[in-house]
């Protein structure tokens, strides 16, 4: 099942309601899609022609620069989050234990897809580096049955494929989740597509290029975590950054109760809108 929350930034990430150009597949297991791939061959992820190694040195310092900008920030936007949140930049990948809102543990992992291009080598054993490291973090044991919530540029991308491929009625990605079961298997799906079949999804070619290494290391984390859920942030670093500069009195205000606030003052009939809420 999908759920979504369009309680906070309506229209944040909106993408035109088309159908995404992905081949029949074996996502959800219903009769059309008993086949896999029958228009467009598989390519699992491979090295990337001309790969700069230290093009993943610099994302990783910019992204561990930017990280605890966007914990802040997605603490602000999901406050009651459980889990653990997994931000994705080019070179690394952040994890850290929520529960109940409370930060918990955190590591760094030099796994974003940038680095996972430089490295190379076939997708068994990209896999094998991904689920070796991820075996070295026992806490993420206590993710089992909470959420995976998904923060970064990476991740909107993904979700709004997933949007695209189910013919999701809302685009909005804030608060967008997904069963574990049923990210699971589009995440399989999505790391063994061709960048033809995804060049017709509402992404930048940038994102096209990295998407199936950040899915094979979404499959991987999964597998591992067994949660309920994957929900998606749209906070990013800029919102974080903004999000920073506002006063404490602003910072503290509802997002939703604030908007409505704003709205209604500006159109509402029936007096002060502070009187009603």
């Amino acid at each position: 099942p999908v759920d979504r929350d369009p309680a906070h930034h309506l229209g944040v990430g909106e993408v035109p309601p088309r159908t995404s150009n992905f081949p029949d597949s074996l996502v959800r297991l219903h009769p059309m899609f008993l086949h896999e791939f029958q228009h467009v061959a598989l390519q699992p992820p491979g090295v990337r022609a001309g790969a700069d190694p230290h093009m993943s040195g610099e994302v990783h310092r910019v992204h561990q620069f930017a990280v605890h900008v966007q914990l802040k920030l997605f603490r602000r936007g999901i406050p009651d989050a459980d889990g653990l949140m997994g931000d994705m930049g080019g070179g690394s990948v952040e994890l850290v234990r929520i529960e109940e809102g409370v930060v918990g543990s955190r590591t760094t992992m030099p796994l974003g897809p940038f680095r996972l291009m430089a490295i190379g080598g076939s997708r068994s054993a990209q896999v094998a580096l991904i689920e070796s490291r991820l075996a070295e973090l026992p806490w993420l044991a206590d993710v089992k049955g909470a959420g995976v919530y998904a923060v970064g540029g990476i991740w909107r991308a993904f979700a709004k494929v997933h949007m695209e491929h189910v013919g999701h009625p809302l685009h909005i990605i804030h608060h967008y989740a997904i069963s574990a079961v049923e990210a699971v298997e589009f995440a399989q799906l999505l790391s063994r597509q061709s960048r033809a079949s995804l060049e017709g999804s509402d992404i930048s070619r940038r994102r096209v290029e990295a998407l199936p290494y950040a899915a094979m290391f979404m499959e991987c984390l999964l597998t591992r975590t067994r949660p309920s859920k994957l929900v998606f942030s749209a906070y990013g670093l800029r919102e974080g950054i903004l999000h920073d500069l506002l006063p404490p009195e602003t910072r503290a205000q509802d997002p939703l109760l604030s908007a409505c606030d704003d709205l209604a003052g500006r159109i509402g009939r029936f007096g002060d809108a502070q009187s009603l809420i």
